[in-house]
């Protein structure tokens, strides 16, 4: 799966500010990377996926969403993974 086209409520851009602590604009970085997207499951009849990867700080963060569309996905949340 290729996505080219991302998005993100302001609602959802908050909740990652505000809880997770991870700015917007390293989620650009994530998903400008294009790494491997994998299936999560479904929930309120919504398939989600997931994908991770490295910000150009180095930090690691795992990247929830919705796909819409062919190359498009909402993303709902993300958060730093820490080992």
């Amino acid at each position: 799966m290729r996505l080219t086209d991302f998005y993100a409520t302001r609602k959802a851009k908050r909740h990652m500010r505000v809880k997770h602590q991870v700015e917007w604009e390293e989620v650009a970085q994530v998903m400008a990377q294009q790494p491997p997207v994998r299936r999560l499951g479904e929930t309120e009849g919504e398939r989600r996926y997931w994908l991770r990867g490295r910000t150009e700080g180095g930090r690691l963060l795992k990247i929830v969403m919705a796909v819409e569309g062919t190359h498009t996905a909402r993303v709902m949340t993300a958060f730093e993974v820490r080992k």
